[in-house]
C-alpha cells in the first residue's frame, strides 16, 4: 500500500512531543503538574497508538507475529541489556536477574511502547484469526476480556503492562478501523476534528478530580480523542502545502522508534542546560529537544551502516 505521508508527519509530531514530555519531567524534577506536562500527556501516547493500529491495517488481513516479535520485542530486550551496562550492573546476574523481573512485570520501567505494541499486534492477530472480515468486533470482545481480567484480579495480581493494554489497546484500535473505512471515517472526523480545537483546550482549563471516576474517566478519553482529532486536522491542512518543517517531519516520523530508544541516554544534558540557561522550563524544554533529536539522528545514522546492529537496536531489515 502506498505510504500516507500525513501519517509521518503526526509521527514525527508525535516522536518531539514524546522528547518534550520527558523533558519537562526532567527539567522540573518530575512535577507532572506543571502546564506543559498536563497538555502533552493528555493525548501524546493515545495518538502514537492510532497511527500505529493505522499502519497495521493491510488489504490482506494479515499480520507476521514472528515479525512483529523480531522488531519490537527483541528491540525491548536488547534496550535492557544496554540500559544495564550503562548504569553498571551488567556483570551483576544478580541484579540482572532482578531488574529484568522487574521489567517484564512492569513494562513501564522500560522502552513499554515497544512490549505493549507487540501484544497488540497479539491481539490484532487473533482477532483477525477469530472473525477476518470482522474482526473489529472480534478486537472489542478481546478487550472486554481484558478489562474485565484486570478488574477482577487487580493490578498486584496480573501486571505485565495489562492496565496500559487496556487503555491504549482503544486507540490502536480506532486508528486501524480509521484506515480500514478511511474514506468514510474521515467525513465524520473533520467535524469532531473541528470542534476538538476548541474542546481539547476547554477541558485542560477544568480539571476533574479522581475521586469523581465517572467525570474523571470521561474526561480522560475525552481529551485523549479531541487530541488526536486537532492533531490530524490540523497537519492534514498543513500537508497540503510544501514546507522544509513539513519535510523535517516526515523524516522524524520515519525514526520516530530511534529517537523513542535512544533519547533516553540524553539525560545528561539536562545539568548542563539548566547551568546555561537558569529554570525556564520551556526554553530549557526547547534547547533539550533540539539537542536530542540531533544525537538521536548521528547515532541512528551510524547504527544503520550496521545491518545486525539496526536490526537488535531497531527491528530494521
Amino acid at each position: 500500500m502506498p505510504r500516507n505521508p500525513l501519517i509521518d508527519v503526526l509521527k514525527g509530531f508525535a516522536i518531539i512531543l514524546v522528547v518534550i514530555g520527558h523533558a519537562s519531567q526532567w527539567f522540573t524534577a518530575d512535577d507532572r503538574t506543571n502546564p506543559l506536562y498536563v497538555t502533552i500527556y493528555a493525548f501524546h501516547m493515545p495518538l502514537f497508538m492510532f497511527l500505529s493500529g493505522y499502519v497495521n491495517f493491510n488489504t490482506k488481513g494479515q499480520i507476521s507475529l514472528s515479525k512483529r516479535f523480531q522488531v519490537l520485542v527483541i528491540p525491548f530486550f536488547i534496550w535492557f541489556l544496554i540500559s544495564a551496562a550503562y548504569h553498571g550492573y551488567i556483570l551483576n546476574s544478580e541484579k540482572v536477574y532482578h531488574y529484568l523481573s522487574q521489567l517484564i512485570y512492569e513494562p513501564t520501567k522500560g522502552m513499554w511502547f515497544l512490549w505493549l505494541l507487540f501484544w497488540q499486534c497479539v491481539i490484532l492477530y487473533i482477532a483477525l484469526k477469530i472473525k477476518k472480515n470482522n474482526e473489529l468486533w472480534a478486537m472489542i470482545g478481546l478487550w472486554s476480556i481484558l478489562v474485565f481480567t484486570h478488574r477482577i484480579t487487580g493490578a498486584q495480581a496480573i501486571f505485565y503492562g495489562l492496565p496500559e493494554l487496556c487503555w491504549y489497546l482503544i486507540y490502536f484500535s480506532l486508528g486501524y478501523a480509521f484506515h480500514k473505512y478511511e474514506e468514510k471515517a474521515i467525513t465524520t472526523l473533520r467535524p469532531f476534528a473541528w470542534a476538538s480545537l476548541i474542546v481539547f483546550p476547554l477541558l485542560l482549563l477544568f480539571p476533574v478530580e479522581k475521586t469523581n471516576f465517572i467525570l474523571y474517566t470521561i474526561r480522560l478519553y475525552t481529551l485523549a480523542l479531541t487530541g488526536i482529532a486537532a492533531s490530524y486536522v490540523l497537519w492534514e491542512k498543513f500537508c497540503h502545502y510544501q514546507t522544509k518543517t513539513k519535510q523535517l517531519l516526515k523524516y522524524l516520523g520515519g525514526i520516530s522508534l530511534e529517537i523513542y530508544v535512544t533519547h533516553y541516554y540524553c539525560i545528561f544534558l539536562v545539568p548542563y542546560i539548566k547551568t546555561i540557561l537558569g529554570d525556564n522550563l520551556y526554553l530549557n524544554a526547547l534547547v533539550f529537544t533540539l539537542l536530542a533529536i540531533a544525537l538521536c539522528d548521528v547515532i541512528q545514522r551510524l547504527v544503520q551502516q550496521v545491518k545486525w546492529l539496526r536490526r537488535l537496536l531497531y527491528g530494521r531489515f
